[in-house]
């Protein structure tokens, strides 16, 4: 399995059937609270329906495609 979140003010990178997930120290990690009590925030995400993290600091758009917004974090492409 996987460790539980620490850092329980820190972001959602991705969200699945066994709930809310994190990046702590370069290691996967779940946060320790039912499924389902995800915020709206996060459950609205468009960027999740095409297999991307919401951007969760980053606020400057680097491309836009059919009205959507994408900046980078960590690396990786994600929705504003």
């Amino acid at each position: 399995g996987f460790p539980c979140c620490l850092n329980l003010d820190g972001g959602i990178v991705s969200v699945d059937a066994a709930g809310e997930w994190n990046v702590e120290g370069s290691v996967w990690c779940l946060y320790d609270r039912p499924v389902g009590s995800v915020s709206a925030a996060v459950s609205e995400c468009w960027a999740h329906e095409q297999g991307f993290p919401c951007c969760q600091k980053a606020t400057e758009i680097l491309y836009t495609e059919n009205g959507k917004n994408w900046s980078m974090e960590n690396g990786d492409w994600c929705g504003i």
